[in-house]
This record gives C-alpha cells, structure tokens and sequence, in this order.
C-alpha cells in the first residue's frame, strides 16, 4: 500500500500543495497513516514477527515519495506564476 500511495501522491502533492512545508507534512502524514494500520495487518498475519524485508521497502518507499516530492516542488518553482489582479489576467494590455 505505502508503495502505491508514494507513486501517486509524491508529484502532486509537491505541485500543488502551496509551500513545500505543506507538502512534505502532507505526505509525511500518509506515510505514517498507512504504515501504522499496514503494520498492524502484517504482525497479526504473521508468526514470527515483522521481517527485516517488509522495513526496507517501506524505507525505500519514503525515499522514492521523498524523491516523486522533490520532482513536484521543482516542476511547481518553474511554472509560471498567475496572479489575479495583473492586468494580463484582466485582458488589458500591459504598459
């Protein structure tokens, strides 16, 4: 599951979350949700414990969310910025 929601929120969530604080804190909050809950599912289901292997993919699953983040906030930096009240927005012609 942490795997898949990474893959898909990572890019959006840097696009279009506002700051990148915002971003970081939205994507650190599924991380933490979704392994929490996938945890308890793996312990119950499992006899011996929770194996060193399920750990290292959830790591390697922040850091790829981490990275997919990183690749948003770039992409949201170099687009151009619209605001409201310039007068391109109004359709008047600039001065």
């Amino acid at each position: 599951m942490i795997p898949v929601a990474m893959l898909l929120l990572g890019v959006p969530a840097g696009r279009f979350c506002r700051t990148t604080r915002q971003a970081l804190a939205t994507l650190l909050a599924v991380f933490a949700t979704i392994l929490v809950v996938q945890t308890i599912i793996v312990t119950n289901a499992s006899n011996d414990g929770v194996p060193l292997a399920y750990w290292l993919v959830q790591i390697a699953s922040l850091a790829g969310g981490l990275l997919l983040l990183w690749v948003g906030i770039a992409l949201r930096r170099r687009s151009p910025r619209r605001s409201p009240t310039s007068s391109h927005a109004e359709g008047q012609p600039s001065s």
